[in-house]
């Protein structure tokens, strides 16, 4: 089953400083003919980059051509991905990981980002010049790293930055995906829970999927739980290795992000990425300069995971760091 996916701003949900921005670059394109200045999309993974990229796109009438440049290895396969594109319309590029094309590629983009717009690259020893066909081009660059994204590139590009989500947003978009009746109180249980677009809509997905199988046209709070059960997540949308890790900083008090990794045998980059920035934002986790270590809400709440008071733990601390003497038989 194929979720709800916004086509144009107003279904669009969320993020209105950003939607702000661009519409007012749609509006002068078609006021004055002035094409829409070449962007840097970023936020966390799962904010909705891609799709308002396409909304970008059907606002404009333009063609949406997608690169995921995580697989274009050199210049050639860069400069193979144009063909698709309109010759006599406009044409939205857009450059999914940005940050990950080879260096090269970003050396040939530089000639793309400003009239003339030629592509240059070098080709059996001579340096080919070819101006992509197309009446109107816009560049939207998405990336979680912008700081891995040459400072040239970067001077060239309007930096529009997607923001946190509200509970009230993520209302809004959990009612416009679903087909099936949903309660309330489930609306709201997956709004706080969610951590981003992305993941709403793979869970509400499975949801409609389970509702329909199971011959119903209505899902509740029993079958969010259910789910949340079934891919390893406790009913406060915490995964079971995020658990672990808040244990193991509990009875290590410190630790780097590689032993954390080691310990977990989670990736060095989804523990970055990923897990980090929640479990901040749940106020569980910081970073400090001698490592990863739990704030005092996070230590409370591993207190309550294993049922253990602050003050059970205080006293335990206290009986192991007393020496014990031992009196020689006479």
């Amino acid at each position: 089953m194929k979720t709800f996916r916004p086509s144009n701003f107003k279904e669009f949900i969320g993020n209105e400083k950003a939607k702000t921005t661009l519409k007012n670059f749609v509006s002068n394109f078609k006021k004055v003919g002035e094409p829409v200045t070449n962007i840097l999309l970023t936020g966390s993974p799962g904010y909705g980059k891609t799709t308002l990229a396409e909304c970008v796109a059907n606002e404009l009438g333009a063609f949406f051509l997608y690169i995921n440049c995580s697989a274009i290895k050199n210049v050639l396969a860069f400069r193979n991905q144009f063909c698709e594109c309109q010759k006599d319309g406009y044409n939205v590029i857009f450059l999914d990981e940005a940050h990950a094309l080879p260096k090269p590629v970003y050396n040939s983009l530089l000639s793309l980002l400003e009239y003339p717009y030629y592509l240059c690259y070098e080709s059996r020893g001579e340096i080919i010049r070819e101006r992509p066909a197309g009446k109107h081009f816009t560049y939207l660059f998405a990336t979680t790293d912008p700081q891995d994204i040459p400072k040239p590139i970067l001077s060239r590009l309007f930096e529009i930055k997607l923001e946190d989500y509200s509970i009230a947003d993520y209302c809004g978009i959990a009612f416009n995906m679903s087909t099936s009746a949903l309660s309330d109180e489930a609306m709201v249980m997956l709004a706080k829970l969610t951590r981003n677009p992305r993941q709403l809509a793979q869970w509400i997905n499975y949801l409609e999927v389970d509702t329909i199988a199971s011959g119903s046209q209505f899902y509740g709070i029993p079958e969010i739980q259910k789910m949340l059960n079934i891919f390893g997540y406790n009913g406060e949308g915490i995964r079971n290795c995020e658990v672990s890790i808040l244990k193991y900083l509990y009875e290590n008090h410190k630790a780097s992000v590689d032993t954390i990794a080691a310990f977990t045998d989670i990736g060095r980059v989804e523990l970055i990425k990923n897990i980090e920035p929640f479990l901040i934002k749940k106020g569980l986790l910081k970073i400090t300069a001698k490592g990863r270590e739990l704030t005092g809400d996070g230590r409370s709440y591993v207190l309550k995971l294993t049922g253990t008071s602050q003050e059970e733990t205080v006293e335990g601390i206290k009986k192991a760091s007393v020496k014990t003497i031992e009196t020689p038989i006479v």
